[in-house]
């Protein structure tokens, strides 16, 4: 399901997908929020604000049942994503 209109009907790709990333981006998200209505710097808040819950998010993994293998490769992807969003300009 596409996340901006440019990309409805295969008519583009969003922003982070024409970066060496290759996949969606804070930007993109910036982008997506001023499509509807938002400010940019409530935007920008938004997703700055994201890391504000790493140490929870984490250590409610590393103290999940879940095995060792997959909480550290949830972690990576969880890391990952989060850096990913930190990206607002191409």
């Amino acid at each position: 399901m596409p996340l901006l209109v440019q990309e409805e009907g295969d008519k583009g790709l969003a922003p982070g997908f024409e970066t060496k990333y290759g996949e969606y981006l804070g930007i993109d998200f910036l982008l997506f929020g001023q499509s509807m209505g938002l400010s940019e710097k409530l935007l920008r808040k938004l997703l700055m604000d994201l890391t504000k819950e790493t140490q929870l998010i984490e250590s409610t993994y590393r103290n999940s049942f879940m095995s060792k293998e997959a909480i550290k490769a949830t972690l990576q992807c969880y890391q990952q994503r989060l850096n990913r969003m930190q990206v607002l300009d191409t």
